[in-house]
């Protein structure tokens, strides 16, 4: 009723998907009708993940970024709703954040804030958990990303969740969002993807440590950011 499709971007990207042939799977929905905002691509070659998300940073239309993986399953009515907040406010915002009740980080960002209500915050990047903020819960303005990955592109590549990079740059520019907490994402618990190794090398919680010095968060603030540290 609201045809969204006037106002999004649906980006789709295969990355040579060795299981499935993606781009052949989603060719039958491209349609006259959605080719204007439905747009599926395939990679000639696997890139692997953080690869393959900058790449959609880097081919991205839309005013704000929205990354979402291929197993996180989405609440449609309400992901909906957050797009028709953002739109009504998308000249006073950068970032925009939803609720997922049992995602680490929850509780400190939304304590204060009603279900299916909004809020604005402020001066809270250094408090911000940046693993809530990368798990699929954040629209951020593309506005920052030609210098992002200009100036950062060693960075992002190097370590997985790339798409928070461009939450904390937008918040580096102007240090405000609007909490939205409306739970777009359907998975029941969250919590337990925290510490889960991406590699031998690396855990989550010492990816985000990178991203803390690459930002230049405040040192003293790192249980706020972290909040899986805190003890018993």
């Amino acid at each position: 009723q609201n045809k969204l499709e006037n106002h999004i971007e649906l980006l789709i990207l295969d990355n040579c998907s060795a299981t499935y042939n993606i781009f052949n799977l989603l060719r039958e929905f491209q349609t006259s009708d959605n080719s204007k905002f439905l747009n599926i691509v395939r990679n000639e070659k696997n890139i692997g993940m953080t690869k393959n998300i900058i790449k959609s940073m880097q081919i991205c239309k839309g005013m704000f970024y929205f990354f979402n993986g291929d197993d996180d399953p989405m609440n449609y009515e309400n992901v909906g709703k957050v797009i028709d907040i953002i739109i009504k406010n998308k000249d006073k915002y950068n970032v925009f954040i939803s609720g997922h009740p049992s995602a680490t980080g929850y509780g400190e960002i939304f304590k204060n804030v009603e279900i299916n209500s909004t809020k604005e915050i402020s001066n809270f990047l250094d408090d911000l958990s940046i693993y809530y903020i990368a798990n699929g819960n954040t629209f951020s303005k593309t506005s920052c990303l030609n210098n992002l990955i200009k100036n950062k592109l060693n960075f992002l590549e190097k370590y997985p969740m790339p798409q928070a990079a461009i939450v904390l740059q937008n918040l580096k520019e102007k240090d405000s969002a609007l909490l939205c907490n409306f739970n777009i994402l359907t998975e029941d618990d969250a919590s337990n993807n925290t510490l889960t190794s991406w590699s031998v090398n690396y855990t989550r919680f010492s990816i985000w440590m990178f991203y803390d010095k690459e930002f230049n968060l405040n040192p003293r603030k790192l249980y706020k950011r972290h909040p899986i540290l805190r003890l018993d």
